[in-house]
C-alpha cells in the first residue's frame, strides 16, 4: 500500500462514488471537458514556444506553421471560453450546499498547485538525470 499512488486513487474513487448522481455526472463531464480543452490549448501554445526556441529541431511532420496551429489555438480558446461560461451557471451539490462549478475547477487546480509546491517539487530529479535515464533506455 506504500507504493500506491493515493493522489490518483482518492480522486478517482470519489469521482466514481459521486457519479451515481446525475448532477455529479454532469459536473464530472464538464470538468473533464475543461481539462481536455485546457490541455489542447496549452499544447498549441507549447508548439509556438518550441518552434521559436528550437527552430532547427527535427520534426516527424510539418504543417503550414503559423496558420494551422493558430486556427487550432483560436478554436481551442473559443471552446475553453464556452466551457467556462457554461460552468459558471452550473452548480454542484456538495454536503447540502450548491457550489458553483467554477469554484470547484479553481479549487482542484489550486490544490494541485499546492500539492506540487509542498511535495511534488522535492521529488523531481534534475534535468541531467532525466536525460541520462533516456540515454540508458536508448
Amino acid at each position: 500500500m506504500e507504493d500506491s499512488p493515493l493522489g490518483l486513487i482518492v480522486p478517482g474513487s470519489l469521482g466514481v462514488t459521486c457519479a451515481a448522481s446525475a448532477d455529479f455526472a454532469n459536473a464530472l463531464i464538464i470538468l473533464s471537458v475543461f481539462g481536455a480543452v485546457l490541455m489542447y490549448c496549452l499544447s498549441m501554445v507549447s508548439l509556438f514556444i518550441l518552434r521559436r526556441k528550437e527552430p532547427d529541431l527535427e520534426r516527424p511532420f510539418k504543417v503550414f506553421y503559423p496558420w494551422v496551429p493558430g486556427v487550432a489555438l483560436i478554436l481551442g480558446l473559443l471552446a475553453l471560453y464556452s466551457v467556462i461560461k457554461y460552468s459558471v451557471t452550473t452548480s454542484l451539490p456538495f454536503l447540502g450546499f450548491q457550489l458553483p462549478l467554477s469554484y470547484v475547477i479553481f479549487g482542484v487546480f489550486g490544490l494541485g498547485i499546492l500539492y506540487y509546491a509542498v511535495r511534488g517539487s522535492a521529488r523531481i530529479r534534475p534535468i541531467s538525470e532525466e536525460f541520462g535515464a533516456m540515454q540508458v533506455l536508448e
